[in-house]
């Protein structure tokens, strides 16, 4: 922060070297974990049977496929609940053409309990809807936009980038 300068990069996980495309990092929240989706190839593991989800533990370097999540199919999209003891997930698992959301609890030790899809009033909801829940997210409140408020603003004029710059007790300008 003193000097607004990076450090030099550095490889956290060569997946190159294993014939893989690691894509969609995300730390949990202590820090501790970074799950990631690997396939063959390519950026939209979405769309690869073959992709999985792993995890790196930041302490000890370790890395491992979950297989305890895992699929035949594909598990892409993934977000950590704010307290980093459950994740959200995107799978084809049920019949590798639909995504569907599937939970799973993540326990101190770095091990995953089996997933479950999200729950529903109706058994049948998620085999009814026909529209993807590609990229699950977690939420802490309910969502207070109405879709189509949502969408007006994407429709509308856009506005000019404002960059603010702010460093405590700084001489840079």
């Amino acid at each position: 922060p003193e000097t607004m300068l990076f450090g030099p990069r550095e490889l956290v996980f060569d997946a190159a070297a294993v014939g893989q495309s690691a894509v969609l990092p995300r730390i949990s929240p202590d820090g501790r974990y970074l799950l990631f989706s690997s396939a063959q190839y390519g950026y939209f593991h979405i769309w690869h049977h073959d992709a999985d989800l792993w995890m790196m533990d930041l302490k000890s370097g370790d890395v491992r496929k979950l297989d305890e999540w895992n699929s035949p199919n594909t598990e892409s999209y993934h977000s950590w609940s704010s307290n980093g003891r459950w994740v959200i997930f995107s799978s084809r698992r049920d019949d590798g053409a639909f995504t569907r959301p599937f939970i799973a609890h993540f326990d101190a030790d770095g091990h995953g309990s089996k997933p479950f899809e999200l729950p529903s009033a109706d058994a049948d909801y998620h085999r009814q809807f026909m529209r993807s829940y590609n990229i699950p997210e977690f939420m802490r409140g309910p969502v207070t936009i109405r879709p189509q408020d949502f969408a007006d603003v994407l429709k509308g004029e856009g506005v000019d980038v404002k960059y603010v710059f702010s460093l405590r007790d700084s001489h840079h300008e």
